[in-house]
């Protein structure tokens, strides 16, 4: 995909309204081997004012992002405005998504500890008909079991309340890359890579 492409349709990305979009919420699981791996997405309900941060979110990683140019392997640094652009058809995204196209018809995480050694989470932001679609890598994997050496507690009404038996997971306001129709612009290239195996890949290739 040459820089003339990659520019169109970022500019089609950022005209979308995404922060008045429709915010879905996917866990990736990733299992396998460098060579066979296989991705799992698992929708995960959110309430509306979540939702609502979800799509705020990916809106502002957009507007940041005023420049774009091909991937390659050798690029070093990015600009803070600067995306990376390849094709989707070029990546392993496309596996995940096709599950995500099942909306709520996909598997769903029920239960807490069905979200321990999650890979990455995924934001589906739908606007008149078209989606986009952002992922990040969890750092480390969520783990129930990490959390099992905090005592946590809620500040409210004035007072310290017991909040342990609470699952909590954190999500940081940050998105390594964004699909959009046929392209995928890159806003961190090692992270990129990583959770898609990608350079791996394409050296195997």
């Amino acid at each position: 995909m040459n820089e003339s492409e990659l520019r169109r349709i970022l500019q089609n990305l950022k005209r979308l309204r995404l922060a008045r979009g429709r915010a879905t919420f996917w866990i990736i699981k990733r299992t396998g081997k460098p060579g066979a791996l296989e991705y799992q997405a698992l929708f995960v309900n959110t309430e509306p004012h979540l939702q609502r941060k979800l799509a705020h979110i990916v809106s502002g990683v957009v507007e940041a992002a005023t420049q774009v140019r091909p991937y390659d392997f050798f690029t070093a640094d990015q600009e803070e405005d600067e995306a990376l652009g390849v094709a989707v058809a070029d990546t392993d995204f496309e596996s995940i998504q096709a599950q995500v196209d099942q909306g709520t018809a996909a598997p769903k995480i029920n239960h807490p500890d069905e979200l321990n050694d999650s890979w990455a989470y995924l934001i589906d932001v739908e606007v008149g008909g078209q989606h986009v679609r952002a992922m990040h890598k969890i750092v480390g994997g969520w783990s129930l079991k990490k959390q099992s050496l905090l005592l946590r507690v809620l500040f409210q009404n004035a007072t310290l309340l017991d909040n342990e038996d609470a699952p909590v997971f954190q999500l940081e306001k940050k998105i390594d890359f964004v699909a959009f129709g046929d392209a995928l612009f890159i806003l961190d290239k090692s992270k990129f890579e990583s959770v898609l195996n990608f350079r791996a890949g394409m050296e195997q290739k």
